[in-house]
């Protein structure tokens, strides 16, 4: 099987026969999934060369796991006609380069990737973070937490999070900028590794004049290897410091994105208005307030008298028609009471309202 270094690009061809025969592939409903040896499916892009080769790049920057792959190609999935091809244990990725098989033995299956060997390496590191903290934290409704983030060369980088549900929208453009500021950094980082490399790269040369004047002495190439392993779990760390902030990131903003969506449906579910007929001279008519906090903003009327509203521990206020601010708590029942202008002519009343925040 290939098995190829984790954080290589890989570049691979696949050849597709339908009904045994190299028909082409070209317009026709074809989806490409990549599985991890978990079971979790990526869809990947592909391009079509040859007629019948599906070609495609599995980058390194998004290579998490460690593992056997497999790849399915789908025709027509989820439709009338849908047909899959499985290529198991296509390919596996391994920890270190002294694993990698880079033989593919699969005639349907090319592989290419590109190659860099190391006989010595200098340790030169980069730039980490050094500690998350939250630096204030108000207990007020609409308050700011502030979470400082600092690193290893003394730079900090401030998130910014407010309280209550009413700042969730604010606070969710906040956490992702915040978030995105701190991946930006952890990124800065894994580039200070890879100049590290570079310079380690550099270094190679040296030790390898170095291990011509030792004459290869086994010291010599003791050293060139520690200085190369030292180099590599450089690059690791500095992964794991990019990981974790992309982490933070997309769990602050699954979180806000989830506050948003309830405070949507919420507005979404109350009506703007509630409106009564009656034809005799006086009506009272109640209604339960089940929508959160409320505020009536306008009563509306045709042939009406007078207008009389209870609520809460409020009993009978007397409202011209028009334009009011009456505000109706969670759970009060109000209550309107109407008297008829004209005798024989039906008479009717709107209360409109809007929701308040939370």
């Amino acid at each position: 099987m290939f098995k190829s270094r984790i954080g290589k690009d890989l570049a691979l061809r696949w050849r597709i026969l339908t009904n045994g025969m190299q028909l082409p592939l070209a317009n026709r409903d074809l989806k490409l999934v990549l599985q991890d040896r978990d079971g979790n499916s990526t869809p990947l892009p592909f391009a079509i060369e040859e007629g019948n080769c599906v070609s495609f790049l599995f980058s390194g920057i998004s290579q998490k796991v460690l593992g056997v792959y497999s790849l399915t190609l789908w025709e027509n999935k989820g439709k009338f006609g849908q047909v899959p091809v499985d290529k198991t244990e296509a390919f596996e990725l391994v920890k270190r380069t002294e694993e990698e098989n880079l033989v593919c033995a699969s005639s349907s299956l090319e592989i290419s990737s590109q190659t860099l060997e190391t006989s010595s390496l200098e340790l030169i590191r980069g730039i980490g973070i050094a500690k998350i903290e939250q630096t204030e934290k108000p207990e007020t409704s609409g308050g700011v937490n502030v979470v400082t983030i600092t690193l290893e060369d003394g730079r900090t980088f401030l998130a910014e999070i407010k309280n209550g549900v009413d700042a969730d929208i604010v606070a969710a453009a906040d956490a992702t900028a915040s978030a995105n500021e701190a991946a930006r950094a952890a990124n800065e980082a894994t580039a200070s590794a890879n100049e590290a490399t570079q310079a380690a790269n550099d270094a190679t040369a040296s030790a390898n004049e170095a291990v011509q004047t030792a004459n290869g002495t086994m010291e010599a190439f003791r050293l060139a290897e520690g200085a190369r392993e030292a180099a590599e779990n450089l690059r690791d760390a500095a992964e794991s410091e990019r990981a974790a902030a992309e982490t933070l990131r997309g769990e602050e903003t699954a979180a806000a994105l989830s506050n948003l969506n309830l405070v949507a449906a919420r507005y979404a579910s109350v009506p703007k208005s509630i409106t009564a007929d009656f034809a005799t001279d006086s009506e009272v008519f109640q209604w339960t307030n089940v929508y959160g906090p409320i505020h009536l903003t306008r009563v509306l009327g045709r042939n009406v008298a007078s207008v009389k509203l209870s609520y809460g521990a409020v009993l009978e206020e007397a409202h011209a028609l028009g334009d009011l601010d009456v505000a109706v708590a969670d759970g009060d029942t109000v209550t309107v009471k109407v008297v008829k202008m004209t005798d024989g002519a039906t008479a009717s009343v709107t209360l409109r309202f809007g929701i308040d925040p939370v």
